[in-house]
C-alpha cells in the first residue's frame, strides 16, 4: 500500500514539474547567477535571474507564424503568456542588411500589459509595462546572452550621483559672428534658406540602454 502510494505521489510531481517546465517556456529561474557574477551590465538592487534557451527561443520565433504565443518571466517569480507580432523599426534596405536584428511587441492575454521586445546578436532585450511598474528584461553581462535579469525600474541602482549640466551662457567661438546674427534676429531679416520644397530627412539617434529608460 505504502509503495502504491509513493509511486502515485512521484507520477504527480512528475506531472507538475513537466506542466511547469511547460508553461514557462525556454526560461529557468537561476538565482547561483547573481551570486557567481560581479559586476552587472545594469546594476539592481533586486531582480529575478534566469537562464534563456536563446538559440531555441529564437528559432521558434522565426519558424512559428506573424502572430506568436511566447512565456516571458516577471520580477516577482511569476510568467505571463503574450501574444506578440514582429514591428519593422528599420528601413527595408537596414532590416536586409541587418536580418539578425528583430523587433516585436504584444500584450499580455490575461491582463493586457504591454511588451516591447527585441533580439540581436547582444541577446533578449525587454520592457514591460506592468501595472506594478515598468518590468525591463536584460542580460547581466554583455559577452553571455543565455543569462539574464528581470527587474522593476524601481529596483535599479543609482550609483551615480545626477549631474545638473545649467550653462549660464552660451559658448562663442567667435563673438563677431555671433553679434551679427544676434541682429539679423533681432531685426528680422534672417533668410528663409528652406523655401516651400517639402524635404524628408533619415536620422538616426544613439543612445545607451540606461538614458532610454528614463
Amino acid at each position: 500500500m505504502k509503495k502504491a502510494l509513493s509511486i502515485v505521489i512521484l507520477f504527480f510531481l512528475s506531472v507538475s514539474q513537466s506542466l511547469y517546465a511547460q508553461n514557462t517556456g525556454y526560461w529557468a529561474i537561476d538565482n547561483q547567477i547573481n551570486q557567481s557574477v560581479q559586476t552587472k551590465s545594469i546594476p539592481t538592487i533586486k531582480a529575478q535571474f534566469y537562464q534563456l534557451r536563446i538559440k531555441d527561443f529564437t528559432k521558434n520565433l522565426q519558424s512559428s507564424a506573424k502572430e506568436n504565443r511566447i512565456i516571458i518571466p516577471y520580477p516577482d517569480n511569476s510568467f505571463g503568456e503574450f501574444l506578440i507580432n514582429e514591428v519593422t523599426v528599420m528601413a527595408p534596405e537596414l532590416a536586409t542588411k541587418y536580418s539578425q536584428i528583430k523587433t516585436y511587441s504584444g500584450k499580455n492575454i490575461q491582463t493586457g500589459e504591454i511588451i516591447r521586445l527585441d533580439i540581436t546578436p547582444k541577446g533578449f532585450h525587454g520592457m514591460i509595462f506592468s501595472k506594478k511598474g515598468q518590468v525591463y528584461i536584460d542580460p547581466v553581462t554583455k559577452n553571455n546572452t543565455e543569462q539574464y535579469q528581470v527587474y522593476y525600474r524601481k529596483d535599479l541602482a543609482h550609483t551615480e550621483k545626477a549631474h545638473q549640466f545649467n550653462e549660464g551662457e552660451p559658448i562663442i567661438f567667435d563673438q563677431q559672428r555671433y553679434d551679427a546674427a544676434q541682429q539679423l534676429m533681432q531685426t528680422g531679416n534672417v533668410e528663409r534658406p528652406s523655401g516651400t520644397q517639402l524635404r524628408t530627412y533619415r536620422i538616426a539617434i544613439a543612445a545607451t540602454g540606461e538614458y532610454t529608460q528614463f
